[in-house]
């Protein structure tokens, strides 16, 4: 119970609340696995990899040995060694056929992520596929295949990847964008919808998912300005890859380059390797 509330708070961007009660629950019961993956889950999102990586540690010999690879991977790949533990990764996962289903769609969506920053583009689609296959209707793995289509100026691709899976805001998101860049006839509708779910997340007093109203402002209603400000404002409640280069996109978009200056502080202190990041940050300085 007290995972499934630090869940429920993660999702609603409680970070410290929800962190707050999985080490209450550690302290007297510190062999609960699944608590400490979500620990490190909520340390990695805010960019604490120093306590990201001693909860991953709690895991080894705990359980799935995947489990405890994965969770280390995710640390790793964000603190310069991004290229050797995707190759680990991969070896493990084709090591680990027999690994529970959740553990493996967790593994083969990080590797996809963990290639499309390296830029290798078909062996990141290759691993989105392979967690597609394992769960087809997982929104995070659609999600991050469907950026990585459009990353590599494939919109068309990325429509046809979502299809009519429009009911999970993130993907309508996607959908939006990929249909304007390719002139789709329901492109304005799509963009319609999703500003259509935003007033519905307002009127519930929901106003924790900065990152997506922030591409919105950037790629759907030309704002750079406002995109700039949510994806500031984002930034200080999470630090996940996407929401680095989403502030260096909405710097460069609203000539305000002075804004990317902690981002960039972080992406070198932490040496983050992604080709994306290291173009963007190129034309800042």
């Amino acid at each position: 119970l007290a995972v499934l509330n630090a869940r429920i708070q993660q999702f609603r961007h409680d970070f410290d609340g929800a962190k707050q009660r999985l080490h209450t629950l550690l302290k007297t019961n510190p062999d609960q696995t699944e608590a400490w993956l979500l620990l490190a889950t909520i340390e990695q999102v805010q960019g604490n990899f120093k306590p990201a990586r001693a909860a991953c540690a709690r895991v080894a010999g705990q359980g799935d040995l995947l489990a405890a690879i994965t969770c280390a991977a995710g640390v790793a790949s964000l603190t310069g060694n991004a290229s050797s533990t995707a190759d680990l990764l991969q070896r493990e996962l084709q090591a680990s056929p027999n690994s529970a289903d959740a553990i493996r769609l967790w593994a083969w969506t990080l590797l996809g992520e963990m290639r499309t920053r390296l830029g290798e583009y078909d062996a990141g689609a290759e691993a989105f596929q392979q967690a597609l296959r394992i769960d087809a209707e997982d929104v995070y793995a659609r999600s991050a295949y469907a950026d990585l289509e459009l990353q590599r100026d494939n919109p068309q691709a990325a429509l046809d990847l979502i299809g009519d899976r429009t009911n999970a805001d993130a993907l309508l998101l996607r959908a939006a964008i990929a249909a304007r860049r390719v002139n789709a006839p329901n492109g304005i509708e799509l963009k319609a919808a999703f500003a259509e779910r935003v007033d519905e997340m307002f009127k519930r007093g929901d106003f924790t998912h900065r990152r997506e109203l922030a591409r919105a402002a950037l790629e759907l209603d030309d704002d750079a300005d406002a995109a700039l400000k949510l994806a500031l404002d984002n930034w200080k409640v999470q630090r996940e890859p996407a929401d680095a280069l989403l502030v260096l996109q909405t710097a460069l978009a609203s000539d305000n380059k002075d804004a990317a200056e902690e981002v960039i502080k972080f992406v070198q202190a932490n040496k983050l390797q992604d080709v994306r990041m290291t173009a963007l940050i190129k034309e800042i300085q």
